[in-house]
């Protein structure tokens, strides 16, 4: 079973301007516009999963490039197809779950979540925030082989 997780980009300008792109996401701003990011996000996959082979670890990363405006941006990551940050999911076409989670540290001990817990915040430099994305896939979870997916959204406020 080889499933990808791919990570869509959301950008939120102050303006409340909206822009869902993969993978970037950077329109044109006039003279006097809040500052100007652009976001790229690489998909997750994880490899093969096997029950009984123990957790296994996957990484993927976001990278952030704003200039000018105010002088931090932040980054959450939504629930995907499960609704929530604490219980997500990945769905194979047959209805099949396979649960894991992301985080903010390499250790995997701090969730990253939708903005109201575990978020990434930077600097606005000018020069691009390579931001890394830490995955487990939990052991155990015994479902029929096949792909199973999950698309997550990553907002970038500044």
């Amino acid at each position: 079973m080889k499933p990808p997780m791919n990570l869509a980009v959301k950008r939120i300008v102050r303006a409340l301007l909206v822009c869902l792109a993969w993978p970037i996401c950077s329109p044109a701003i006039g003279a006097g516009a809040p500052p100007a990011c652009s976001v790229v996000a690489t998909g997750l996959n994880f490899g093969i999963y096997r029950a009984t082979a123990g957790p296994v670890a996957f990484t993927g990363t976001i990278h952030v490039l704003c200039s000018g405006g105010p002088a931090m941006f932040t980054v959450a990551l939504t629930g995907g197809s499960s609704g929530s940050v604490t219980t997500r999911q990945m769905r194979a076409s047959d209805g099949a779950v396979l649960r894991y989670q992301l985080y903010l540290d390499a250790a995997r001990t701090q969730p990253w979540g939708d903005g109201a817990s575990g978020r990434v915040a930077g600097p606005i430099t000018g020069t691009a925030a390579t931001l890394t994305v830490y995955g487990l896939l939990f052991s155990g979870q015994h479902v029929p082989a096949g792909q199973v997916t999950d698309t997550v959204q990553a907002i970038l406020n500044y």
